[in-house]
């Protein structure tokens, strides 16, 4: 009787084990799932401000003239900080730094980049600004 009890304590051992497996798998991938979920929930709302943003332009005639004014400022900015950041990344090539973001032929193809200087080719020309701290 004893090794039968053994055999039964054992099963249901490995019964409790198998269910707690499953249960941290389950809640593996329910995580996993709302995560996907989370960010293609992040890429539809970008993709919602830029459709709005192309719709406020091409609307822009239509504004009065306080509007106009508020969206040219706007447009500047955000043209200029795009441009340095576009600056910012062809100049960057500290491999060894761990938050490198410049060009990474891994990531960025020629057609993106190309694409990119095609809007902003001053940015070739500027000299990269070097830090004095």
């Amino acid at each position: 009787m004893d090794d039968d009890d053994d055999a039964n304590n054992n099963n249901n051992n490995n019964i409790i084990i198998d269910n707690e497996n499953e249960q941290q798998q389950q809640q593996q991938q329910d995580a996993e799932q709302e995560q996907e979920q989370q960010v293609a929930a992040n890429v539809d709302a970008r993709r919602t401000r830029r459709l709005k943003l192309m719709s406020v332009l091409e609307r822009f005639n239509k504004y009065p003239n306080r509007t106009k004014n508020k969206t040219d400022e706007l447009i500047e900015n955000f043209l200029e900080n795009l441009g340095d950041d576009i600056h910012d990344m062809l100049c960057d090539n500290d491999t060894e730094d761990e938050n490198y973001d410049g060009l990474d032929s891994d990531r960025d193809t020629e057609a993106e980049v190309e694409a990119i200087v095609r809007f902003f080719p001053e940015t070739l020309s500027r000299k990269k600004e070097l830090c004095t701290a």
